[in-house]
């Protein structure tokens, strides 16, 4: 817990520093979106194949959206192709997702997770053989508190 406590604290002040740079990288718009497409791949690495076909689907249907509204103020807006490829690439991307996810989950759901040696399905083993031994004791917990 205290690892966990440690690790959330450190990504809570990396995003602080990210969002002060990237409000300076905001006067140079390329590498501002270069910088939140590196953390965006790195995010998406960290995510299993289910919330990883569902972030992707997203993404390509948010992407197209901007696409779309952005040409709603340009001359793309008066071409209907624009428009029929806009669409064709949301309704592609809702059933790649689709089909991805649903692929992701039977694969998920076939295959058991197996804990690794010395831990069992609740936990650590602790000592004595017992998942979720107390606090100070080897266990799992803030450790010893004194």
């Amino acid at each position: 817990m205290r690892e966990l406590t440690k690790s959330i604290g450190s990504f809570s002040w990396a995003m602080t520093l990210f969002g002060a740079r990237q409000m300076l990288n905001a006067l140079q718009p390329s590498r501002a979106a270069g910088s939140f497409d590196a953390v965006t791949r790195e995010t998406e690495k960290q995510l299993g194949d289910v919330w990883r076909s569902t972030f992707q689907a997203g993404d390509r249907m948010q992407r197209s959206l901007v696409d779309l509204t952005v040409g709603m103020f340009t001359l793309q807006a008066l071409d209907p192709r624009q428009w029929t490829e806009a669409a064709s690439q949301m309704a592609g991307g809702a059933a790649d997702a689709a089909r991805r996810t649903t692929e992701a989950a039977a694969g998920a759901v076939a295959r058991p997770r197996v804990p690794p040696p010395g831990r069992s399905a609740a936990g650590p083993v602790g000592p004595g053989g017992a998942a979720g031994a107390a606090p100070g004791a080897g266990g799992p917990g803030w450790g010893p508190m004194g």
